[in-house]
C-alpha cells in the first residue's frame, strides 16, 4: 500500500469498505489530477477567472446533455474543474470563445481535445481604424514635405529605374537577361 503511495503521489485514499477496497483488506485509491497543495516543486498555475471556465462548462453542458456529464460520473467536481483549469490555463478568451463555437457534433470534447481546438484558433484581426473614434495624428511638416518630393520625383522620372539599369550595364555591372530586357523595352520608344 505505501508503494503504490509512494508512486501516486496525488491519489487520496478511498474509504476501507468500499467497492474499490482490495481483497487483502487494503484501501483502494483515487486516481487523478495532483492536488496542488501536495506539490512543493511545481508553481500553482495561474487561475483562469472563473466565468470562462464556467461559461465552458455550460456551453458543454448544453451542447451535450447527460454525456458531458457522465463522462466524469464518480469524480469530484472540483477534481474536474481543477484539470480543466490547468490545462486552460494561457488559452486566450478569444481561443477558447473559438473552441466552443467549434464543438464536434458527435461527443463531448474531453479537456485535451478541448485544448486542442483552442489551438487551432487563427489569430485575432487587428481592428481597422478607419471609423474608430480615435483622434489622427498629425503628420509632422517635415514628413509632409519629404513625401510631397518623393511623390513629385515619382511621377516626373518614371523611367528612371530603367535608366538606372541601362547605366549600370554599361559600366560594366553585370545584369540578368530580365533586367537588360527590361531597361531596353523601357527605353525603346524614349528620347535617351
Amino acid at each position: 500500500m505505501s508503494e503504490l503511495r509512494e508512486l501516486l503521489p496525488g491519489a487520496t485514499a478511498l474509504r476501507p469498505g468500499g467497492a474499490g477496497e482490495n481483497a487483502d483488506g487494503g484501501g483502494a485509491f483515487e486516481v487523478g489530477p495532483p492536488s496542488y497543495a501536495n506539490l512543493q516543486n511545481e508553481r500553482t498555475p495561474p487561475e483562469r477567472p472563473p466565468s470562462v471556465l464556467d461559461a465552458v462548462f455550460t456551453k458543454l453542458t448544453l451542447a451535450y446533455g447527460k454525456r458531458f456529464r457522465e463522462a466524469y460520473a464518480g469524480l469530484p467536481l472540483d477534481a474536474v474543474r481543477g484539470d480543466w483549469q490547468h490545462e486552460l490555463a494561457g488559452v486566450s478568451p478569444h481561443a477558447v470563445a473559438y473552441a466552443l463555437q467549434h464543438l464536434p457534433p458527435d461527443y463531448p470534447p474531453t479537456v485535451m481535445a478541448f485544448k486542442a481546438l483552442c489551438r487551432e484558433a487563427p489569430a485575432p484581426a487587428m481592428r481597422a481604424t478607419i471609423g474608430n473614434d480615435r483622434k489622427r495624428t498629425v503628420m509632422p511638416e517635415r514628413f509632409k514635405s519629404e513625401m510631397a518630393r518623393l511623390r513629385t520625383q515619382m511621377s516626373s522620372d518614371i523611367l528612371s529605374g530603367a535608366r538606372s539599369l541601362r547605366d549600370k550595364e554599361r559600366n560594366g555591372v553585370h545584369l540578368t537577361q530580365a533586367q537588360r530586357a527590361f531597361w531596353r523595352m523601357a527605353l525603346r520608344h524614349s528620347e535617351d
